[in-house]
Parts: C-alpha cells; structure tokens; sequence
C-alpha cells in the first residue's frame, strides 16, 4: 500500500488553486486519486456534494451556466481504506 495522493487540475494541468477563465458556458475539471485500492472521489461546492464516483482513479465534473463574476471553489476528496485527501480549486470567471 501507498499514500493516497491527489491531483485536481481544470481542463488542462495547472497547479494554481485560483483560476481566472474569460467567460464561458460550461467548464470542465477532472480530479484524479493515485490510489490503492481505488477510491470513492467526491466533488463538492459549498458543503454540497455535487458529483461521487466510486471506486475510480479519476472524476470528471462539467459545470454549467458559469456567469461572468462568479468565484467558486470546488473541492475534490478521496476517500479509500488506507486514508483520506482533499484538495480544491477556485475558478473566477472575468467579464467578457
């Protein structure tokens, strides 16, 4: 067994908590848990889970009706029988 490790990126790889998008319909995030065994990765925003994939190494989250001037965080946990882990990202739309 190995530590349970977590990797949160939107869109494409980024390492920053804070990202600033141009305005835009939808987006798209994808949480990935290096893991063994396999965990149950939960998206949430604001205490309320949004999206559970069970027993994955990996959960994709498309968010839609994003609006310029909204800030969000998004968090992404994994939780399997070796351990616990959560990261976020905050995504702020800019006007267009």
């Amino acid at each position: 067994m190995f530590p349970l490790q977590l990797n949160v990126v939107f869109c494409t790889h980024t390492d920053a908590p804070l990202v600033s998008i141009s305005h835009a319909d939808t987006m798209e995030m994808v949480c990935h848990a290096d893991s063994s065994p396999l965990s149950n990765i939960t998206w949430s925003t604001s205490g309320k889970e949004v999206k559970v994939c069970s027993k994955s190494e990996s959960c994709p989250l498309v968010v839609g009706n994003v609006s310029a001037g909204q800030q969000i965080t998004y968090t992404c946990s994994a939780r399997n029988s070796v351990g616990f882990v959560e990261d976020y990202i905050t995504w702020k739309v800019k006007g267009i």
